[in-house]
């Protein structure tokens, strides 16, 4: 049962990791949710 915990905690953790990207552009990070770059505009 301690083991599944720790499983779910570890799951969440690199699903919020993963919400981050990176613009190919300027290799700047956004939150997953940015239409565009906050920095150079290129679209996701």
């Amino acid at each position: 049962m301690r083991y599944r915990f720790l499983l779910i905690a570890l799951f969440g953790i690199v699903a919020l990791n993963i919400g981050d990207w990176y613009c190919k552009r300027c290799g700047h990070s956004n939150p997953d949710y940015e239409k565009s770059c906050n920095y150079c505009g290129q679209s996701k």
